[in-house]
């Protein structure tokens, strides 16, 4: 049986992102500006990782991408979806991310933000490993999805 002392609240408000500037945008423009538009809040996880999966779409493929959008509609939007306060939780705790996410871009579908563009756009955050580190990075839901992009779902 697996025993964890990490005990992680996805109850809690979730992290908002820094944006990266780009050097011709002001410091305080409103397009730098980042909200949450969805946060489902599924209580307290134990952490344990046997209870987590990897989730890939059956039509979410390599060779056949689908857009983040239609991924969440079409799908996701019916899951155990985990949120991003576990990203934030794994980034502080890297011992126990397992080593076999290093070959993938982990999706935390439970937070959506959206970006003040013009139009708005939504994204979602990722765990990656990058070199020799890992990483959160934003994703658009317009851009497409392939194969080693899965989603991080609770198994009960």
């Amino acid at each position: 049986m697996f025993r964890s002392r990490h005990i992680i609240d996805l109850d809690a408000d979730p992290h908002i992102p820094i944006i990266a500037q780009l050097e011709f945008i002001p410091k305080n423009h409103p397009s730098l500006s980042i909200s949450i538009i969805k946060h489902r809040r599924i209580g307290r996880l134990v952490w344990d990782p046997t209870k987590l999966w990897l989730y890939s779409a059956p039509n979410q493929t390599d060779s056949n991408p689908i857009y983040g959008d239609h991924l969440w509609e079409r799908d996701l939007a019916y899951r155990h979806v985990l949120n991003a306060n576990l990203l934030d939780y794994l980034l502080v705790h890297q011992e126990l991310i397992p080593e076999e996410w290093k070959n993938y871009e982990i999706y935390f579908w439970g937070t959506i933000y959206q970006i003040a563009f013009a139009p708005p756009r939504s994204q979602v955050r990722c765990l990656r490993w990058s070199l020799d580190k890992w990483e959160s990075q934003l994703r658009y839901l317009i851009q497409f999805w392939g194969s080693s992009m899965p989603a991080a779902i609770l198994d009960f």
